[in-house]
């Protein structure tokens, strides 16, 4: 069984050739790699700090205050949504709306239940022309990839009104209209034979 290890930033690379440069010497906008001679563009941006304000035990008192469930030396400042342990500011995720524990959002990214921690996207829009191009190709599968056409169209939609407005559907429904008409024109053609 093999075991997937997540590399750290290690910083600006070369997109091609994966050779590091030097962070103080590269500049923004178009760059030419000096080993494997091919250009890319560098974009270099300051993201904003997180100021995590944590309380101690000592500060408070044990008596007024609620440790945190990970760390009992630190004052808990909000309870997960998910499970109500009580979480420090440390161990708090804010994502889509939900204060979580860092175990829950784990849970729930791997689920699927955060639609903020969305990794990849199945191309259902691609899938159904594939498979109206594929019936063009091999006419007799049509009476299969027809059908198949319409059920990636129909999840295509599902998927695009579940993210959001963010591309258009004409092509999903030019690939579905196709795939109904490749699935009665192949029957037709096996009728005819």
């Amino acid at each position: 069984m093999s075991q997937k290890i997540r590399k750290s930033y290690a910083g600006v690379v070369c997109p091609h050739c994966k050779r590091p440069l030097r962070q103080d010497l590269v500049p923004e906008g178009e760059l030419v790699c000096r080993r494997c001679d091919r250009s890319f563009e560098v974009v270099s941006f300051s993201p904003m700090e997180r100021m995590i304000e944590v309380l101690r035990q000592e500060q408070v008192g044990p008596s007024r205050s609620t440790p945190c469930a990970n760390h009992e030396r630190n004052i808990a400042t909000a309870a997960c949504e998910r499970c109500g342990h009580f979480i420090c500011g440390l161990c708090k995720i804010e994502s889509d709306g939900k204060v979580l524990c860092s175990n829950c959002f784990g849970r729930m990214a791997e689920d699927g239940g955060l639609d903020s921690a969305i990794t990849s996207v199945r191309n259902y829009t691609g899938s159904s022309a594939l498979c109206v191009l594929g019936s063009f190709l091999t006419w007799p599968a049509g009476v299969f990839l027809g059908p198949l056409a319409v059920f990636f169209g129909i999840k295509a939609l599902k998927q695009k009104k579940k993210l959001g407005p963010d591309g258009g559907r004409i092509g999903t429904w030019i690939a579905m209209v196709f795939g109904v008409l490749v699935f009665f024109g192949s029957i037709a053609l096996l009728a005819k034979e």
